[in-house]
């Protein structure tokens, strides 16, 4: 059985999403996949999905006003966005995803964007929910997301899906309030959902409660359940060291393999996908201390060249990440070694020179220098 894995492959210039089994992964492209998980940025969002409702069927009928009128509601709605502090996430066509700070402003800015658009040839769908989020330089990923885009799937035209959390959170605000439309099992999530709605809602139709099971079942259910827990671990315990085993074998060969890029690295058969991805998780976390370690190295002994080589000769400094840190070093070492041509020696009086230089050649170096020797 084989798992299927979203893998986000970013090599050199080329990027693209593609489904694929465990069986067609190398193990430098699950690693290239977790390196990306690793450097994302967390942060708490409200996260707001909007899409144009059959805007495919209006395309087909009158092509140039339809567009028109989607670049003016966009465009309109882009503008008050950035305005307000939110930001634009990701452009989906006809539709954006983008995030706000505060659920309040949030909620005010589809409020105003829904009305605004009332006399527009579009009519939009917009879904809001809030919680954390994991944001990439073109894309942002969670919890929070998955339940946002469900909601924005459920929505009307004209109206506004939302979470009781946001409800809970413009209770108390000078804005209208949602109406609760009642319960919804969201695709993915074991528990129903409250749902809230701005706008007129016509065909909604909340969950109906299952029925509680007899007590016979839970009892037949619980006795299975007890027996699996027993024999499995048992039954599986010898199967799952040996496919562990040679798992990590197979990915210490990957890693011996001369040429162990994403075209050409060893491609083990049969491997457990668990076993693997732990292997290739352990080697991204033991780099990243290295390199951490690198840098507390070089900032303790005022001497970026520590980083400089390492990066030089070590996996990470050839991809985007090394590659921007190397550049972040160049420009430390630049700022130092103007310094010393100053005449300063120590610690102490290597910051203050470059505190004192105020050439606009190297401004960016100084402020690459004061990001890491605060």
């Amino acid at each position: 059985m084989f798992i299927i894995v979203e893998v986000n492959l970013r090599l050199n210039c080329f990027q693209s999403t593609k489904n694929v089994t465990v069986r067609e992964l190398n193990y430098a492209e699950i690693r290239l996949c977790l390196l990306i998980t690793v450097h994302r940025d967390k942060s708490l969002r409200t996260v707001v999905f909007l899409d144009a409702v059959d805007f495919t069927s209006q395309m087909r009928t009158n092509e140039p006003s339809t567009l028109n009128s989607l670049r003016e509601d966009l465009g309109h709605l882009e503008t008050e966005i950035i305005a307000k502090g939110g930001q634009i996430n990701k452009r989906t066509g006809d539709g954006l995803i983008f995030t706000f700070p505060s659920s309040i402003t949030a909620v005010q800015c589809c409020l105003e964007f829904q009305e605004s658009v009332k006399s527009s040839q579009l009519k939009y769908r917009i879904g809001i929910h809030a919680g954390e989020v994991t944001i990439t330089e073109n894309d942002l990923f969670g919890d929070a997301v998955n339940i946002c885009s469900r909601l924005e799937s459920l929505a009307e035209p004209g109206t506004i899906f939302t979470s009781k959390t946001i409800a809970e959170m413009v209770r108390a605000q000078q804005i209208p309030q949602p109406n609760f439309l009642g319960e919804k099992h969201l695709k993915g999530d074991a528990q129903p959902t409250a749902v809230y709605a701005w706008g007129e809602v016509t065909s909604f139709q909340q969950d109906t409660v299952a029925k509680k099971p007899s007590r016979f079942l839970l009892f037949f259910v619980a006795s299975l359940v007890v027996l699996a827990i027993i024999t499995v671990p048992i039954v599986t315990k010898n199967r799952k060291q040996a496919s562990t085993k040679s798992a990590r074998e197979q990915v210490l060969k990957a890693r011996m393999a001369p040429n162990n890029d994403a075209q050409s690295a060893y491609q083990p058969e049969g491997a457990d996908a668990e076993a693997l991805i732990d292997e290739a998780y352990n080697q991204i976390f033991e780099e990243m201390e290295a390199f951490e370690q690198a840098k507390a190295d070089a900032i303790k002994s005022y001497n970026p060249k520590l980083v400089i080589d390492w990066l030089e000769q070590n996996p990470l400094g050839k991809r985007d990440k090394g590659t921007r840190e190397m550049e972040h070093w160049l420009l430390i070492q630049m700022a130092i070694e103007k310094a010393k041509a100053e005449g300063a020696t120590t610690p102490q009086e290597i910051k203050a020179k470059i505190l004192s230089l105020n050439s606009p050649d190297l401004s960016i170096a100084r402020r690459a220098f004061l990001e890491e020797f605060k």
